[in-house]
Formats: structure tokens, sequence, C-alpha cells
């Protein structure tokens, strides 16, 4: 915030004097992530640690991206079905799935030829292993593998109870339109 202020006076954007009354405002800038489950979580994570695997050339036992996907299908039919011991029996075994690939990839990560990928593949493995061992009362969660950074905030709103994304803090002066971050 400090950082934009100067520049902004340096540009000849912002006078001192617009300075003298600014409003302030927190809101959430949402990222584009659906609803984070466990499950769904899991599911893209064995998906994206086997293309980079593939991509670096790696060669991995099994990928699970089939089982995987069919253990997605099946945990989502029987949560519907109300049938949550079969739902939490599919939701363990891709956790094991998980566990398993990333164990795989963790052995064979010496013989990967380039470096920057060696260097997505071990931030990849350390979400993974961030991801297998988070609970539900975990403080620092994993929501999206795209987008690691975001943080679930409780708005108080009827209709949309959480959203998901990063806080921001939001700076407008009351004599000029300039808005700063």
């Amino acid at each position: 915030m400090k950082q934009t202020r100067e520049v902004a006076k340096q540009g000849k954007f912002l006078d001192a004097c617009d300075l003298e009354q600014v409003n302030v405002d927190t809101t959430v800038q949402p990222k584009a992530i659906a609803f984070p489950t466990d499950t769904r979580l899991y599911y893209k994570m064995i998906r994206t640690l086997g293309r980079l695997a593939k991509k670096a050339g790696l060669k991995a036992r099994l990928t699970y991206v089939r089982k995987s996907k069919q253990l997605l299908i099946m945990q989502n039919r029987y949560a519907y079905a109300r049938q949550y011991k079969r739902s939490r029996m599919c939701e363990k075994k891709l956790k094991t799935i998980i566990g398993r690939v990333t164990r795989d990839i963790t052995r064979k990560l010496d013989f990967c030829g380039s470096e920057v990928l060696r260097e997505q593949m071990v931030q990849l493995l350390e979400q993974s292993v961030r991801l297998r061992n988070q609970t539900r009362t975990s403080a620092k969660k994993l929501y999206s593998i795209h987008e690691p950074h975001v943080e679930c905030i409780a708005k108080g709103k009827a209709h949309k109870r959480y959203e998901f994304g990063c806080k921001v803090s939001v700076a407008v002066t009351n004599k000029s339109n300039w808005v700063g971050e």
C-alpha cells in the first residue's frame, strides 16, 4: 500500500492533500475454483502428479488415473444416496492412492532430467503431503491445487456462506478518484 502511494505521488497522480481523508475497506477477491471437497482435491492431485511425472519423463509403476476417477464418481454417488460408510471407504482409498503415487514419484525424483521440472515436482509433492495430512481442523488447509494460497473466508451472507480467495484491502481518497490496493 505504501509503495503504491509513493509511485502515485512520483507520477503526479496523487497530491498530499488527497491523502488527508481516506476510506479503507476489505473484501474478498474470489478465485476461479470449484467448491473444494477432499475427494475432488485428491483426484486432481493424483491427475496433476501423473501429468507432471509423464512430462518429466518419470515412469510411474501405476498412475491410478482411471481408478481414482471411478472412486471419485462412486464416492459422490454413495454420498448422494446417504451411504456414508461406503462414501468414506472410497475417500480413504483415494487418500491411500495419493500416498502411493507421492512415494513412487519421490523415489524416482533423482532421475528427472530438467531442473525446472524437478522444482515444480518438489513443490507439488509438498502440496500432496500437505493435502494428505490435513484434517477438518487443520490451520493451513489446501483448497486448490492450481491456487495453493487460496483461503476460505466466511462472509456472513445467507446466500454465500464461504468464499474462496484472497483478502484484499482497498483505499479510496475522498477528494479524487484514486484507488489503491
